[in-house]
């Protein structure tokens, strides 16, 4: 079996590629091609990551997997449409991480390597 991963990210791309590596390496029986698309942190960029997730869908006839931590959920909501299964790395940590601290997140692009 062969599939098409995407790390898709408003910043490098580093964190969802490693984390979306890590995850991956179970999978022993299954061939990934994977591609890293850096910086999508406009709303063309987002379209432009879609349409290449979706033009990889018409091609292989298999549904892309999409690693993505865009903190942005307007522009996480516009590569969803590529139809691809989009794995939000920081989504299962956020809400629970608000009600802990009291506080709600920035979202600021560029921040995953920033705490000091």
């Amino acid at each position: 079996m062969h599939r098409i991963i995407f790390y898709v990210s408003d910043g490098t791309g580093i964190t969802a590629e490693t984390i979306g590596h890590s995850v991956l390496t179970q999978f022993d029986s299954i061939r990934f091609d994977t591609f890293r698309l850096p910086f999508v942190d406009s709303e063309e960029k987002a379209q432009a990551a879609a349409l290449r997730i979706k033009t990889a869908y018409a091609q292989t006839g298999a549904r892309p997997i999409v690693v993505n931590t865009i903190m942005d959920q307007r522009l996480s909501d516009v590569v969803a449409e590529s139809g691809a299964l989009m794995l939000d790395v920081f989504a299962p940590f956020i809400a629970p991480l608000e009600a802990e601290l009291g506080a709600q997140r920035s979202a600021r692009v560029g921040k995953a390597h920033g705490l000091t």
